[in-house]
């Protein structure tokens, strides 16, 4: 393995880990009123996580976007997050043999981006639905 991937793999996990440590400094508090939801919606993403899509070669993409951004949008918060961090580590665990590196980094890029949409969402006056 490329020290240049693992170098980015690692600044990709530690972002993604300081951005959730970030939102639990935040907000340390969890509403189990709009848990719920955001759940649910989690897993359903990583069931959509199981149908994937082919596009060029060896290239293929799952369908996970829409189900983890409305769970952000039901409870915009770190047990969102979380949520989705955990539902990606199912998802991946499940799949196929691969490397451990690209799970890892997989997990890691769709909780930093879980994490900025919810960060980005309180900065523009977002509140939950």
């Amino acid at each position: 393995m490329p020290k240049r991937v693992l170098a980015f793999v690692s600044l990709v996990v530690a972002s993604s880990v300081l951005a959730l440590v970030g939102l639990v400094v935040r907000e340390p508090s969890v509403q189990w009123v709009l848990f719920g939801g955001a759940a649910s919606f989690a897993l359903l993403g990583a069931f959509a996580h199981y149908f994937n899509y082919k596009l060029q070669g060896t290239t293929t993409g799952a369908a996970t976007l829409t189900p983890f951004l409305v769970a952000v949008i039901l409870y915009p918060d770190w047990p969102t997050v979380a949520l989705v961090a955990v539902a990606v580590c199912f998802a991946e665990y499940n799949k196929k043999k691969q490397p451990a590196i690209k799970a890892v980094f997989n997990i890691a890029q769709q909780s930093l981006a879980a994490s900025s949409a919810v960060m980005i969402y309180h900065l523009l006056g977002g509140v939950s639905l």
